[in-house]
């Protein structure tokens, strides 16, 4: 989950004496934040480290294995090279950190010596080096600063190759064995006490056949082995030991609090005053972000701001709070029952629970979830079990009754305490009505966004929810401590807001696991709980009751269908298998094979559905197959195992007839087979035959006598011969069978999968400008290139296309286009754009209709386009036309930043009983549209006050955000206690809104009638923009002709060229065309160019603009500049043929 910076890295010569180490950094991974004490430049997996009063500049960490037997001396810079960045940079200066139960100390003033100076700083971009030990291997690390200032000059600069000098010696100390006692590799954990840890070994042993190598720990050994404060510490050290060692990614804590520490975590102080215990939070995250000690500042209150912690997960974490072993094996039961169901007509079947949580203001959670309904749930789970209790009185026995038919996802969005969860007026569900839930086999997930409902050092309901063995469900995410809402605005507090990314996730993965869910769901708001606010306290408050590993189903299970060999060998063996369900090959599934004490393989089928493992089994028997892929049924079945001979097939490759190594519809195709005696004696002769049933197959040659094979021993032949169908589909596959038998009767069988392929063309749109690069004008001439993709199979080789016009405003030029091979998968934007110009008098912006031919080999698409040409978007310069007011209207700009907008006063709080609006300019939405501005805000922490963020277009209004307080708590009166954040960017992604429609951004501040309020809103740098723009190709490395289209012509054709990016003097081309006497016809100059790809049109004309004959032209390319000419001639096979129509 932790962003790691794309950076290439060359090791040259290690070995002891020198090496050089050699990392690029790339100035399109830079990003810049602006603040009010200006701007911050970060890098993915940067930190901003800065003394204070200096500027914070990125600084990244990279890792360096040495080899065995060396250690480092000293590395130095050995070379630089610097890229400048454009603009303009005013960096803001660190401050000193500050404790959070402390006044807050000076604040630093820019370094005069930085700050001042013409100079670049720092001088070197080398920070630190440092060597140690990880899992008994030494290791450099270095620390770099990849990007240097001059403050004066408002100039950066980007280190984009680093180049380091590392000088080795030998290292006579013994080698270090580092690492665990009994680490073994494993990616899941079970850590529990001696007397569950039995208890719990058919869950580590499943999770184990079905993709996720396991083990159990007891926190006794684990507590025995590991150095700590206290027992959780020393749990937390021993994961983050396993996480570097062992590959650990799963981590499930077998056991109640008693049994199994928990860590209590300090996000803010919320002055809700109901409970001692409401503000130290009950945090399994503890265990999962394993980065530092959540106690930077050694106070024993962890998770402060000053500790440091950088709130993004390292393992998944889980917790099953079970006390004996009658909870641990009930659980286990539930687990492998969920994973497995026979019954699962419920797992399309989704129960929401809303209240209203505020009569006043008026707020009906309905609303979140009817909004969470159409955006994230797919329509196979209508219709969704809606009990609102704004549309009737929602009681305990309506709601057992909806949990006792089955269900896959609740989700309650209501008041909640320990051991209850509101439902309508004074009905809820408690404890005894969860622990008599009765829906055995029928389990599924639960959410609740209500306080203190998964408090797991207590009684909690969630617990009793997963406890109990004859109903309930399988796991439950909720809040150790208070949840927080938006009052008169549901949907947009901050845990409707965690609600609904838990769904956003759930329906975008492939295959969602419980803890992968709810991790990139903290990941998510992490950049947003670096502050003591309440995005930090979900991060803690927020747990996982349940198994982190658990596969959540999204659908009905499908069957797995698997083609298995009748035997497997004694000793080492390459084992076949092809997976499928009811409709194709099941590619990433996960396939083992287990044989107790002996053997245990794991793979992963690929896209033809098969897999090819190696087990290798010590005595006759049988081994157990086990199959399992997301939202399908789980196969288990057994082979035999026998010694003897055994032949399979060590290597297949389809030979098809066009040597092209992808198979077409039609197309016939013979097998190169390697076979392989992985048995333990010496086959007889044998006869191989081919087989299958699939209609797409004519296999007209299907036998081959081969010779005897001894044990270890390899045969290679070419053989059979095979037809297929010029119908089958892009992607369609036939299921085929290797059958080799000896003399003696014995039989053996591989299963492989053919696959057509082919390649495809999908238009997913373009851009249009002037030429430079900006909203063009009436009688402009556009510029515009379109973006396609292969989602075939095979590459799409010799890719162009053309566009015509539909819309009588625009003038074609030059319709012609070329694209680069684009391989299965791929997207890209054409070479050169195409030209036309906007017939004067045209209103702008405009919407132009394209019609769009693409072809390449094998593949073709026709398709239209609309594309909006002309000014639209918001940008930040645009400062003229906004308008605003209300009652009574507090908005006003500033100059503090320059162009800020507050809504406040300078001097004083905000009145109570607000409603005040800020409106911005008209503008025209463009393609895939983005809103971003920056805000930062002082509200109090409960109440209504803040500012809606709404989209206004003709005739409708959409609110995007709301921003600002709330609290699940009644209103509390002179409340002082209070919100206040930083700057930050917001995004909105509007591309759902049509191009070209008129639309303004409306910000709403509001405040309630309670007299406790704060400075208010501030937001800047507003602006709307496209989100996808054209991303020019990258310059030839040599100037050529590349084609004319089309060609042979009528009217006009368009020669398309590559300008090199050699640099040249002065450079000029010019395009000639001769005849086939080699008498010049035509030169078309276009002067000096820059490199990239150009399209000339030719209209058939020669110099005097006197049609020419019809005939065979050739074409000339010549590049001139100060003292040297390169001419490039049209290959003969790409000529020019002119065909004219009188």
């Amino acid at each position: 989950m932790k962003r790691l910076l794309a950076s290439t890295l060359a090791l040259v010569a290690l070995a002891v004496g020198s090496a050089v180490e050699t990392f690029r950094f790339h100035a399109s991974e830079l990003e810049f934040v602006q603040s009010a004490s200006g701007t911050f430049i970060t890098l993915p997996g940067s930190e901003p480290v800065a003394r204070p009063g200096a500027p914070i500049l990125p600084e990244v960490a990279r890792l360096i294995p040495l080899p065995a037997g060396t250690r480092l001396v000293n590395a130095e810079v050995k070379s630089v090279e610097f890229e400048d960045i454009p603009g303009r940079f005013q960096l803001a200066p660190a401050q000193p950190p500050a404790v959070l139960s402390l006044p807050l100390p000076p604040a630093a003033d820019p370094d005069p010596n930085i700050y001042a100076a013409d100079a670049f700083w720092p001088e070197t971009p080398l920070v630190s080096v440092h060597q140690g030990l990880v899992s008994g291997r030494r290791i450099a690390w270095v620390v770099l600063r990849p990007v240097a200032c001059a403050p004066a000059a408002g100039r950066l600069r980007l280190a984009r190759s680093l180049s380091l000098r590392l000088t080795l010696e030998q290292d006579d100390s013994p080698a270090a064995t580092g690492g665990l006692p009994d680490s073994g590799g494993f990616e899941y954990l079970i850590v529990t006490t001696p007397g569950l840890d039995t208890v719990f070994s058919p869950l580590a042993d499943w999770r184990s056949r079905t993709g996720l190598p396991a083990a159990v720990r007891t926190m006794d050994w684990i507590t025995s082995q590991t150095a700590g404060r206290d027992d959780a510490e020393r749990l937390r050290n021993y994961l983050k030991a396993c996480f570097a060692d062992s590959g650990l990614r799963w981590v499930l804590l077998g056991g109640d609090v008693e049994l199994i520490p928990v860590r209590n975590a300090f996000a803010m102080a919320c002055s809700a005053g109901i409970h001692p215990r409401e503000d130290s939070l009950p945090c399994d995250y503890y265990y999962s972000d394993l980065d530092g000690t959540w106690d930077a500042n050694g106070n024993n209150v962890f998770g402060e701001v000053a500790d440091s912690v950088d709130m993004f997960p390292d393992v998944f974490i889980g917790r099953a709070p079970v006390r004996t072993p009658e909870e641990a094996r009930a659980f286990v039961a539930k687990v492998l029952a969920y994973e497995t169901s026979i019954s699962d007509a419920h797992l399309r079947r989704a129960v929401f629970a809303g209240l209203v949580l505020w009569e006043e203001p008026f707020t009906d959670e309905a609303v979140a979830k009817d909004r969470i309904d159409s955006l994230y749930l797919p329509p196979r789970f209508d219709p969704v079990c809606k009990l609102y209790a704004s549309l009737f009185d929602v009681t305990r026995d309506t709601v057992v009754a909806a949990l006792n038919a089955g269900f896959s996802l609740f989700n309650h969005c209501g008041h909640g305490w320990i051991d209850v969860m509101g439902l309508s007026g004074r009905e809820r569900i408690s404890n005894p009505d969860v622990a008599g839930l009765l829906n055995a086999g029928r389990f599924g997930i639960g959410y609740s966004i209500g306080c203190w409902t998964t408090a797991f050092d207590f009684d909690a309901i969630a617990e009793e929810f997963v406890r109990n063995p004859s109903g309930g469900g399988v796991a439950f995410i909720g809040n150790s401590s208070y949840g927080w809402g938006a009052p008169g605005n549901p949907g947009f507090g901050y845990s409707d807001r965690y609600d609904a990314r838990f769904f956003r996730e759930l329906f975008a993965s492939s295959a969602p696991r419980a803890g992968e869910l709810l991790a990139r769901v903290k990941a998510h708001f992490a950049p947003w709980s670096a502050e003591a606010n309440v995005y930090r306290w979900h991060q803690f408050c927020l747990n996982l009751i349940g198994d982190p590993a658990l596969p959540v189903h999204t659908d009905t299970l499908a069957p797995i269908h698997a083609e298995l060999p009748l035997r497997l060998p004694v000793g080492s063996d390459r084992c076949r298998i092809a997976v499928s369900d009811n409709s194709a090959p099941l590619a990433g599934a996960v396939v083992s094979i287990t044989k107790p004490g002996e053997t245990f393989v794991l793979g992963r089928t690929g896209a033809d559905g098969t897999v090819v493992l190696q087990p290798a089994c010590t005595s006759p028997g049988a081994a157990v197959v086990t199959i399992s892929a997301p939202n399908h049924r789980p196969l288990q079945d057994t082979i035999i195992v026998a010694a003897g001979p055994h032949i399979a097939i060590a290597d297949l490759a389809i030979l098809d007839a066009d040597s092209s190594g992808w198979l077409s519809p039609g197309e016939s195709f013979s097998l190169r087979l390697r076979l392989v005696n992985t048995g333990t004696a010496r086959s007889t002769g044998l006869r191989a035959r081919l087989l299958s049933d699939s209609p797409l197959l004519g296999i007209s040659s299907d036998f081959v006598a081969l010779p005897a094979i001894a044990p270890g021993e390899t045969l290679e032949r070419t053989a059979f011969a095979v037809g297929t169908s010029p119908d089958a589909a892009n992607g369609a596959t036939a299921l085929c069978q290797l059958r080799c038998a000896d003399s003696l009767g014995a039989w053996w069988n591989d299963p492989f999968v053919v696959t057509f392929a082919l390649p495809a063309l999908s238009l997913l749109g373009g851009t249009a400008s002037n030429r430079a690069g900006l909203p063009p004008g009436s009688g402009d001439t556009v510029f515009g290139r379109i973006r396609i993709s292969n989602p075939g199979l095979a590459p799409a080789k010799g890719v162009s296309g053309n566009i015509f016009l539909y819309d009588s405003t625009l003038i074609p030029l030059v319709p012609a286009l070329l694209f680069p091979d684009l391989g299965p998968g791929e997207t890209c934007w054409s070479l050169n754009q195409f030209q036309a110009v906007i017939r004067p008098g045209a209103r702008l912006p405009l919407r132009a209709k394209l019609g769009v031919n693409i072809v390449a080999t094998r593949a073709r698409c026709g398709d239209t386009l609309t594309l909006l040409i002309g000014q639209s978007g918001l940008t930040t310069a645009d400062t003229l036309g906004w308008t605003h007011g209300g009652t009574p209207d507090i908005w006003r700009r500033t100059d503090a930043p320059e162009w800020t907008w507050h809504a406040g006063y300078d001097s004083a709080p905000y009145p109570p009983a607000c409603n005040s609006w800020l409106l911005s300019p008209g503008f025209v939405l463009p393609e895939s549209a983005q809103l971003r501005f920056f805000r930062r805000f002082d509200v109090p922490i409960y109440g209504a006050d803040g500012m809606f963020v709404i989209l206004v277009t003709a005739g409708k209004e959409e609110t995007l955000d709301f921003i600002g307080s709330g609290g699940a708590l009644r209103l509390n009166s002179g409340t002082t206690a209070g919100i206040v954040s930083d700057w930050f960017e917001e995004s909105y992604n509007l591309s759902h809104c049509r191009p070209g429609d008129s639309a303004r951004i409306r910000f709403s501040f509001v405040s309630d009638a309670d007299p406790g309020s704060g400075r208010g809103f501030y937001i800047a740098a507003v602006s709307v923009t496209s989100a996808a723009p054209a991303a020019a190709p990258l310059p030839p490395d040599s100037s050529r002709l590349l084609a004319a289209f089309p060609n042979p012509f009528r009217k006009t054709t368009s020669i398309i060229l590559a300008l090199g990016s050699r640099p040249l003097p002065d450079r000029r081309f010019d395009l000639r065309i001769f005849d086939r006497a080699g008498k010049l016809v035509k030169t078309l100059d276009h002067g000096p160019t820059a490199p990239g790809y150009r399209a000339i049109a030719w209209d058939g004309r020669d110099d005097s603009g006197r049609p020419v004959p019809a005939g065979v032209y050739f074409l000339n390319l010549r590049v001139r500049s100060s003292g040297r000419t390169e001419e490039r001639l049209l290959p003969v096979q790409a000529r020019l043929r002119l065909i004219l129509v009188r």
